[in-house]
């Protein structure tokens, strides 16, 4: 069994006519979607737990959360702002939130830590 801490990332959620997306901007590329509030929830927190298991077996640096509320809607607008890239055009959300999602996260393995003074 693996360890664990818990970690609290912004997370962007955004409300479609149909169902909502999810990004978190400190961890790119790991984004889900669901057809309610409570189902986009649970799928980010499954998608953030597979995507840091991954990263922890392909020896990747788990990111640091950097971002409270307020930073990840700065970035969000930033992003809505730019050109879409490879010319996908995208519904615009109905609805935006930055919401806090606590996460649990492989810890390090205790024999490569280094404690420093």
């Amino acid at each position: 069994m693996i360890d664990t801490i818990k970690r609290t990332y912004a997370v962007v959620f955004e409300r479609g006519t149909s169902n909502y997306g999810v990004y978190c901007p400190d961890v790119p590329g790991c984004v889900s979607v669901g057809d309610d509030w409570a189902e986009v929830q649970r799928m980010m927190q499954e998608a953030l737990a597979f995507h840091f298991e991954g990263m922890r077996e392909d020896d990747e640096p788990i990111p640091e959360p950097t971002m409270g509320i307020e930073e990840a809607m700065q970035h969000h607008c930033a992003q809505a702002s730019e050109e879409p890239v490879g010319g996908w055009e995208f519904e615009p959300a109905v609805e935006v939130t930055v919401a806090m999602l606590e996460v649990e996260v492989p810890a390090v393995e205790t024999a490569a830590v280094e404690l420093v003074d």
